[in-house]
């Protein structure tokens, strides 16, 4: 069952004091948590540093309840220095033991034992039943240990006939947390996967906690989930260790047992899946096989039939009257060598028939003239619209009229060559037939002349005519050619005509109508509606043309009028003109 962060954090606690000291006898002893006080003057008089060779093995108890567990520590300040990997060795070694005694009271176990008389191998815990049969080794590794390391210590235990049960330490690089895939996951190292493919099971253990733990991972077969022992990275989980067993298999419980059934059942489900799968797979390629069967005596069929249909179409199309007249027609009453020229692929149509209708289409003398030639495919175009089909599939079709046109080719009646075609990124290779006469004449090739250096003239730079400063400008001269309007004498020069320009002469219009001027009187234009009434365009008005007008006048208020153009104006404007219009503001 998978846990709580919590778990693996309680798990690896990083406790590092000892709770087991040495007994004046040599053995260890387990101080009962909670009990510190009690048993301090006891243990600072027999007890010592469990460490080998402990330069100040002198111990005294601490109590931490009830945030952690009551332990030892070394009556000399800043004494100890031993590695953790060391303590928790020794202790994980010394929990072993005390549990298997206390569960096979029956049973012999020994630390530090060696395997057979030449040592070969020394387990951390070793366990012989009654009898003597069986025996199995404990070792409980927190140091590093290589692939290769552990193999040769397991088949040497193999051999011998130990089982050999391996117990990971609980600190260091022996577990290793992945927080980033998981709250609670762990990633088991390359000694570790080894053991896995061998088919033992994964287990750590604690030695403060008194706890085992293991990886799990889901197995999903056919839709089901099995427990099963991790592999690279799997779900952390832990247990008492008073709820494990030792037997011939090894080291068990009830949680390793399920996992272990999982993962014969998933490997039973796999297999029963497989199976599944292959059967269903032959069946397929069963039904699949009378299928093609099927489907082959049906096509069989069709072409006994189509055989059939030939036979008749060609003894019905060599009696025809269409086949005279198209003999008589495109071939002079005589039928030519490269009609009726049997070709290899199938087509269901009487071979003079398709070849004279692609001949008369494509290459007689009653064509369509086609000077960018024509494909295979558009001659099959023609036989499947004029036999709805029935002349066969498009690709025997497609290899048939290819070889006969080819045939052409070799006669000469034809000439052929390879197009590639680019359309939407796709490109296209095609073989198009040409008659040569319908091929475009091509224009001979250029003489050769050879390249020479250009010569550069600059064109001289036109000069202009002399102008003369009497001369009528053109609206003068088309003023003077049209019949309709009639010039009137020049009035006698005032005031205000001497503010015009000296090259343009102010000049009386006599297009007028209904009274009102056509053209300006300064430039000749033709002036709009409104400037009609004055004769003048707004950048041609003299001066004197901004002189009040006595028939206007100006009012306070809505509705006032122009003085000078009689048109209405803002009432907010004191002067009565319009600021184009003030006397006042002009120069």
């Amino acid at each position: 069952m998978p846990h709580d962060k919590s778990t693996l954090e309680r798990f690896q606690d990083g406790e590092t004091r000892l709770i087991y000291g040495r007994e004046p006898g040599g053995s260890l002893w387990l101080l009962p948590d909670g009990q510190a006080k009690k048993h301090r003057p006891w243990v600072k008089a027999s007890v010592i540093c469990p460490v080998d060779n402990c330069p100040t093995p002198s111990l005294t108890t601490v109590g931490r309840a009830p945030k952690k567990r009551d332990g030892f520590k070394h009556l000399t300040p800043h004494a100890g220095g031993h590695s953790p990997e060391s303590l928790f060795h020794v202790q994980g070694k010394q929990r072993v033991a005390d549990w298997l005694r206390a569960k096979y009271p029956n049973s012999t176990v020994n630390l530090e034992e060696q395997s057979d008389t030449k040592r070969t191998r020394i387990a951390d815990v070793m366990i012989t039943s009654p009898d003597g049969t069986v025996r199995v080794a404990f070792e409980i590794q927190y140091a590093a240990l290589t692939p290769a390391a552990w193999r040769e210590r397991h088949e040497s235990y193999r051999a011998q006939g130990i089982v050999d049960v391996w117990l990971w330490g609980h600190y260091g690089k022996q577990l290793r947390a992945v927080p980033r895939f998981g709250e609670n996951l762990v990633e088991l190292n390359p000694t570790q996967q080894e053991l896995v493919k061998e088919g033992m099971p994964l287990l750590w253990i604690n030695p403060i906690e008194g706890t085992i733990g293991t990886a799990t991972r889901k197995v999903i077969v056919d839709g089901r989930a099995f427990p099963a022992f991790a592999t690279e990275r799997g779900e952390f989980e832990a247990f008492p260790l008073e709820e494990c067993r030792a037997d011939k298999t090894g080291m068990s419980s009830d949680r390793i047992r399920d996992i272990i059934a999982g993962q014969v059942n998933a490997a039973a489900a796999q297999a029963a899946y497989e199976a599944r799968l292959a059967k269903e797979e032959a069946e397929r390629k069963e039904r699949l096989a009378r299928a093609a069967a099927t489907a082959k005596a049906q096509l069989e069929r069709e072409r006994q039939q189509r055989v059939k249909r030939l036979a008749a179409d060609e003894a019905s199309w060599a009696g025809s009257r269409q086949r005279e007249l198209w003999i008589r027609i495109n071939f002079g009453g005589t039928v030519p060598e490269f009609i009726g020229v049997p070709v290899k692929s199938e087509i269901w149509m009487p071979t003079e028939h398709w070849q004279m209708l692609v001949h008369a289409e494509f290459v007689g003398a009653h064509r369509k003239r086609r000077p960018d030639g024509f494909t295979p495919g558009m001659a099959v175009k023609r036989l499947m619209d004029a036999t709805r089909g029935r002349v066969g599939t498009s690709e025997p079709v497609t290899a048939a009229v290819a070889e006969w046109l080819d045939r052409l080719v070799e006669l000469g009646l034809l000439t052929t060559k390879t197009v590639r075609s680019t359309y939407r990124w796709t490109t296209r290779v095609q073989r198009r037939f040409y008659i040569p006469e319908d091929m475009p004449k091509l224009r001979p090739a250029p003489a050769y002349r050879p390249a020479t250096a250009p010569v550069y003239v600059t064109p001289p730079v036109p000069t202009p005519p002399p102008r003369d400063p009497d001369a009528k400008p053109e609206w003068a001269k088309k003023l003077s050619q049209n019949p309709v309007v009639t010039r009137l004498p020049a009035p006698a020069p005032t005031p205000e005509s001497s503010l015009l320009s000296p090259d343009l002469p102010p000049m009386t219009h006599d297009e007028m109508v209904a009274g009102a001027y056509l053209y300006c009187r300064k430039c000749g234009k033709t002036v709009t509606v409104d400037g009609r009434k004055a004769g003048y365009h707004a950048a041609c008005s003299p001066p004197a043309a901004f002189a009040p007008r006595p028939d206007v006048t100006h009012r306070e208020g809505s509705g006032s009028l122009c003085r000078k153009c009689g048109r209405p104006v803002d009432s907010l404007l004191p002067s009565g003109y319009h600021l184009m219009c003030d006397p006042a503001r002009l120069p």
